[in-house]
């Protein structure tokens, strides 16, 4: 439903520029200034695309919105029924994880309890990134 949102939001954008942009081609071709038109028509463009990425790859805040106690019980099963478990630690924004294999770990379906983000910087190693809900979690 987010990327339905975001996709909606980036079109009307890309409307609404393209638009201005073609009227003001018209006017100011009238007035002979079609190069500072151009200029302002890509300047709206490039600025539509980065406002599409930002809103693209900001992840919505799924942790302050569900209870975080139940979440924890699912990252721990989804964990648990790929791999065991041998070391939990934290630190102030991740939840740190050893286990016994983490290429069996699905990120997706951690991601989709929303957790922000998951990094696996060895085979033994999982580090859950849930920003400032790391000591509930």
């Amino acid at each position: 439903m987010e990327q339905k949102k975001i996709n909606v939001i980036f079109l009307l954008l890309l409307v609404l520029g393209l638009s201005g942009f073609f009227v003001y081609m018209f006017i100011v071709d009238s007035i002979n200034l079609t190069q500072l038109l151009i200029s302002l028509g890509l300047i709206a463009l490039v600025f539509v695309f980065r406002m599409y990425r930002i809103l693209k790859t900001q992840p919505s805040d799924l942790l302050a919105k569900k209870d975080l106690v139940d979440i924890s019980k699912q990252v721990l099963e989804i964990i648990q029924s790929k791999t065991e478990i041998t070391a939990v630690q934290a630190c102030q924004t991740r939840v740190k994880l050893k286990v016994a294999d983490s290429t069996k770990i699905e990120a997706e379906d951690i991601r989709k309890l929303g957790i922000s983000g998951i990094i696996k910087p060895s085979n033994t190693e999982v580090q859950l990134i849930t920003k400032e809900h790391t000591q509930q979690i």
